[in-house]
């Protein structure tokens, strides 16, 4: 996948990757997120995850806790591109 994202992001710059509000109130409107955006993010990501933890060779996982928002999906690409699996927390409602 972050690969097809590095294509597109090499291809097609202005392609709509995602549309977020630009606050809780959706009445203000949204900002695009370009897919060149997105591959910048997740690139910046894997560069801090190969400085934190290193490249993994056999395919060791992490884990990522935080808001369901894009940040979730560039953590999700950027540690495939260094070689690691996501294992996203169960969450559970009581």
């Amino acid at each position: 996948m972050p690969f097809v994202l590095d294509e597109l992001a090499s291809a097609e710059p202005n392609r709509l990757y995602a549309a977020i509000p630009k606050s809780a109130d959706v009445s203000e409107g949204f900002r695009d997120v370009t897919v060149a955006d997105m591959a910048r993010c997740v690139n910046f990501m894997a560069r801090w995850i190969e400085d934190v933890y290193g490249r993994s060779e056999s395919f060791e996982t992490i884990s990522f806790i935080g808001i369901p928002d894009l940040r979730g999906a560039a953590i999700f690409q950027a540690a495939v591109k260094c070689g690691y699996k996501v294992l996203p927390p169960c969450v559970l409602f009581c």
